[in-house]
This record gives C-alpha cells, sequence and structure tokens, in this order.
C-alpha cells in the first residue's frame, strides 16, 4: 500500500528536465521509482536498473545509491549535482511523512 508519493522536477537554466516519481510504503520502503525527462544519460541502462535497484530499500538509503549510479552515467541537460540534490530534497519530504 503506498503511503507516500512525491513527484520532482528540475529545469536547468538552458538545460533539460528531469523528473522523478517515488512511491513509498507506509514502512519507509521504496515501492516505485521512475525516472524521466528529456535529459539524455549514456549508457541509459544504468538509470533503468537504478529504478529496479532501489524497490524494497528503505527510502534513506536513496541518495547513496543514486549517488553511485550517477557516478557511472554520462549526463547530458542536466548536471549530477542537480540530480543529487532534487532525490536528497524528495527524500526529505519522504522520511518526514512515513516515520
Amino acid at each position: 500500500m503506498i503511503s507516500t508519493y512525491v513527484r520532482r522536477e528540475i529545469k536547468e537554466r538552458f538545460g533539460k528536465v528531469f523528473s522523478i516519481e517515488i512511491s513509498v510504503g507506509s514502512d519507509c520502503r521504496i515501492l516505485k521509482l521512475v525516472i524521466s525527462g528529456d535529459f539524455f544519460a549514456y549508457p541509459p541502462e544504468v538509470l533503468d536498473s537504478l529504478e529496479r535497484e532501489v524497490s524494497g530499500r528503505h527510502v534513506s538509503e536513496l541518495v547513496e545509491v543514486v549517488s553511485s549510479a550517477i557516478g557511472r552515467v554520462t549526463l547530458v541537460g542536466v548536471s549530477r549535482e542537480s540530480v543529487i540534490e532534487l532525490f536528497r530534497s524528495a527524500v526529505e519530504e519522504v522520511a518526514a511523512k512515513c516515520r
């Protein structure tokens, strides 16, 4: 059962859109992560893998897992720092709601 749903997006100046949707259960475990936008990622499979990898993990682990995955991909149109901050912001919101 979903207890919290968060959607966030960034659009950097002269950049692309990077969006995330996170569904979290009442036990603070991630049910689903969806990453979308008009940015480019090479290789794109890293982000697909990240979406699967975080499923079932406690929300407190998300930023660490994302940071590791982002280090293995080249992003075009959005900065790594902005992406990590976007996830950090979403985690703060989710953590406050599922305690």
